[in-house]
């Protein structure tokens, strides 16, 4: 019988943890040395892209190569946008037509333009490593 308690205990313990995983995002094309690159991972499809997000990152901008590490991530699908934020006011600077004056950038299968949750969606069920390209 207390074999059998202490079985059931680890189990319940053990289903009360939640998995954390790193993601790490390999950066291309960012301006070096100006500003922030700010970071927003969404897990709903709703709120994609500019809406309320999960997890949130910001960065100094510093080579145009750069490696950016999210810690504490659960198991799920996520999407990631984010942006260069040259002049560092917090928010993506757009022009005519809502064409963004700053580098920015989504996750998955994401080509150029505005990305769908669709497109920008990966799933992470571990420790994560994914490259971005950034267009301006």
């Amino acid at each position: 019988m207390f074999k059998k308690l202490s079985f059931a205990v680890a189990l319940s313990l053990m289903s009360q943890m939640v998995a954390a995983h790193s993601l790490t995002i390999q950066l291309e094309n960012v301006v070096p040395d100006t500003g922030d690159i700010r970071v927003a991972i969404f897990d709903d499809e709703k709120q994609f892209p500019n809406g309320e997000f999960a997890y949130s990152a910001t960065v100094a901008a510093d080579t145009s190569l750069m490696t950016i590490t999210v810690d504490g991530l659960p198991t799920g699908d996520f999407a990631i946008s984010l942006f260069q934020d040259l002049n560092q006011n917090t928010e993506l600077d757009t022009g005519f037509f809502g064409i963004p004056k700053e580098p920015y950038g989504f996750s998955g299968d994401w080509k150029k333009g505005k990305a769908t949750f669709e497109e920008a969606v990966i799933t992470i069920n571990g420790d994560t490593e994914i490259s971005i390209n950034m267009y301006d």
